[in-house]
């Protein structure tokens, strides 16, 4: 512990060198990053600097505007955002010593819901008073707006979402509870539901494909495939804890499904459940960071951030202190 304090207090000391009070995010001190995390009360992103252990979440980059929100695609080394301004789609880049900001073409403004595709090669725009869908494609240099799609005539509101890596298909759970359906919107079949059973779905599509992998409130496992669902099983203990969100191994053999109730299930389809971690803690999503085994489970607050490391032997929690963003710098 005492190595671990002393090298926390270090990457603080850099954090107050001058370098780190410039209007861009480079610097000339070499610090590793482990991701990038948004900051809604600093209507910022900000980077965690360091390595596991002796990590901590840094100084907001200068976009040249604020950020109302955003959903970051951490080993693509890019951010789709809102300006708090002028409500504009954008994405930013987040690697070499500047960040580039790039608008995206066609896209409206002010979506209520921004989501990124397994690889970040596409993302999903929900307008919630239009009813509204669009998907960006071409992601992060050339993105523009490649389907739109209208919701409000099936008077239908989407509680969660999905989309492929090529933008031709999306995923919406509607309604709430056992009411509760998954239905597909193919770019060129247009919108049907798929028979799943159960309800409060979390879904993701397999990187590079139309596959998707659904867990209901009872913790089952389903394989959608050209819309028809197989089971795939269970992960025992875990029943009506609220599945919040999946990820995927570097080698897409297996998924990670995390738990509000602090628990992360890595999921086997071969063997099933092949491992647990726990937080005790109440997780709100499963983001991947530089490391592809590598997720941020909480959000910046005045808690420290807590990551989970999948490649160990037996998983295991990290926290970064968060400090607290003002004015490119950070207090403790």
């Amino acid at each position: 512990m005492r190595i671990v304090y002393l090298s926390l207090l270090g990457v603080i000391g850099l954090l107050n060198h001058p370098a780190w009070a410039e209007r861009n995010f480079g610097s000339t001190i070499a610090i590793p990053t482990l991701g990038w995390v948004f900051d809604g009360q600093a209507q910022a992103i900000r980077p965690i600097l360091g390595t596991l252990g002796a990590a901590i979440v840094g100084p907001q980059i200068d976009a040249g505007f604020p950020v109302a929100t955003a959903s970051i695609a951490s080993q693509q080394g890019f951010a789709i955002v809102v300006s708090a301004e002028d409500q504009r789609v954008r994405t930013i880049t987040l690697r070499n010593n500047e960040s580039v900001v790039r608008e995206v073409k066609a896209a409206d403004t002010a979506p209520d819901r921004i989501v990124l595709s397994p690889s970040g090669t596409a993302a999903l725009l929900y307008f919630s008073r239009a009813g509204r869908v669009q998907v960006i494609t071409g992601l992060p240099l050339d993105a523009a707006v490649e389907h739109e799609f209208s919701l409000s005539d099936r008077e239908i509101t989407p509680t969660g979402w999905a989309v492929s890596d090529d933008g031709d298909r999306s995923l919406f759970v509607t309604g709430a509870g056992m009411t509760s359906s998954v239905r597909v919107l193919d770019a060129n079949l247009g919108m049907y539901i798929a028979p799943f059973e159960g309800s409060s779905f979390v879904m993701s599509f397999f990187p590079d494909s139309h596959k998707a992998l659904v867990v209901n409130q009872s913790s089952e496992i389903f394989l959608l495939e050209e819309g028809t669902p197989s089971h795939l099983g269970r992960t025992a203990g875990q029943a009506a804890v609220n599945p919040v969100a999946i990820q995927f191994s570097q080698k897409r053999t297996r998924a990670y499904i995390a738990y509000a109730d602090g628990n992360i299930v890595e999921f086997d389809p071969a063997i099933g459940v092949a491992r647990t971690a726990s937080c005790n803690c109440r997780i709100t999503d499963l983001h991947g960071l530089n490391d592809p085994s590598l997720f941020r489970i909480t959000e910046v607050s005045a808690s420290p951030l807590l990551l989970v490391n999948m490649a160990d032997s037996e998983p295991r929690i990290w926290f970064v202190p968060s400090g607290r963003a003002t004015n490119g710098r950070n207090e403790q």
